[in-house]
């Protein structure tokens, strides 16, 4: 997969969803004295300081209000948040694993240490989504709660999307118990001391592909092993949050490589 990534910026952009989306991940310096950054943790745990510079970050970079910036208070589930044009409320403390919008202001963000972020685009009708799919999500099968939502607000055709999964705990590192692993049997695999190893991302891209989503790119890169994401299985209850984010390119506005 093509990435670009400047020497160096806290932001990671991902060309694959097109030229109608602008599209990446937040990524941390492994240089920073001041503790990992950016971060858009809990700013109760984190500091409210630490997410604040961090929204500031993203705005100056992609030239936008930070009031643009649409996240949710994400609790694992398969809610939806469906946005429309004119809908300029503030959402952070909407309960949704998912978000939706054919608002080409709004930039879409989803929070992950591990878990897998799906962000989708559907360049014809002009609509993008982020989603948020830890084990519990793709259980409940988020990402495809997100496309039915997609073609029942918005009239998108299924066949349409482009789909990206973010860099997540990978099915070479991803431990899990005989809880999960029943759960996902297509995408487990057992070790010898009896617990298993779960891919995560490889049952989304199933999931999305049975549902109708042919172009979905798979990112690929571990957050346990690397550094420049944060993960809970390396850094605990303290770590942080990498941001996916999305927004619809407007007319003459740079996307991909020619952002960074």
């Amino acid at each position: 997969m093509e990435r670009t990534v400047n020497l160096w910026t806290p932001f990671e952009h991902t060309p694959c969803l097109g030229s109608g989306a602008i599209a990446g991940i937040s990524i941390c310096s492994p240089d920073q004295t001041e503790g990992p950054y950016p971060s858009f943790g809990n700013e109760a745990q984190h500091g409210p300081h630490v997410v604040a510079r961090s929204v500031d970050a993203l705005a100056s970079h992609l030239h936008i209000d930070k009031g643009a910036l649409k996240t949710v208070r994400q609790v694992h589930g398969k809610a939806v948040l469906c946005l429309r044009r004119g809908d300029n409320r503030d959402t952070r403390s909407v309960e949704a694993d998912a978000i939706v919008s054919d608002n080409p202001h709004d930039v879409l963000g989803i929070k992950v240490a591990d878990c897998c972020a799906i962000l989708m685009v559907d360049v014809d009708r002009r609509v993008v989504a982020a989603c948020h799919s830890g084990w519990r999500g793709t259980a409940l099968g988020i990402a495809v709660a997100t496309i039915e939502a997609m073609e029942k607000v918005y009239g998108v055709q299924r066949n349409h999307v482009r789909a990206w999964l973010s860099p997540c705990a990978s099915g070479l590192r991803y431990r899990v118990g005989d809880d999960v692993a029943k759960l996902f049997p297509r995408s487990s695999v057992p070790l010898t001391d009896g617990g298993w190893l779960y891919d995560n991302a490889a049952e989304i891209r199933l999931q999305l592909r049975e549902a109708g989503v042919e172009r979905v790119t798979v990112d690929g890169r571990c957050t346990i092993d690397d550094s420049r994401f944060h993960s809970y299985r390396r850094e605990g209850a303290q770590a942080g949050r990498t941001l996916a984010f999305i927004k619809l390119a407007k007319d003459g506005e740079p996307t991909g490589t020619e952002l960074v």
